[in-house]
């Protein structure tokens, strides 16, 4: 199954609620054999490269930003 997950901030660094809710999605549905693409908005407020995504995440899950 493929499931695209189009976000409004970084779901990395997990401080806040939807950050952790994204990255707790990503994880049950890799566990469940997805293939994960993840679309974020990323703003001068809340800006995080996908570098800066742990490998652990970026080996569930292709992460995208605009």
């Amino acid at each position: 199954m493929k499931i695209l997950l189009l976000t409004n901030k970084p779901p990395w660094p997990p401080f806040v609620g939807g950050a952790i809710a994204t990255l707790n999605m990503i994880k049950s549905l890799s566990l469940c054999g997805a293939s994960i693409t993840v679309l974020y908005m990323n703003t001068s407020k809340h800006y995080t490269p996908v570098q800066n995504i742990p490998e652990e995440f970026q080996r569930m899950a292709s992460f995208n930003s605009v």
